[in-house]
């Protein structure tokens, strides 16, 4: 699972984890590297309330 922490527009930065691994947390991508990835699911994000 891939989880975006928090985006940064001003700095162009987007934070991401991945639950694959230690290596793959706390992972720093530019908006455009972002978005880039996400264009393939045509943007679709969910969001979630934890319990």
């Amino acid at each position: 699972m891939i989880t975006v922490a928090d985006t940064d527009f001003d700095s162009d930065i987007g934070y991401r984890g991945e639950s694959g691994g230690d290596t793959a947390r706390d992972q720093q991508v530019t908006i455009d590297v972002f978005e880039s990835a996400c264009a393939p699911g045509d943007h679709e994000q969910v969001a979630t309330v934890p319990y």
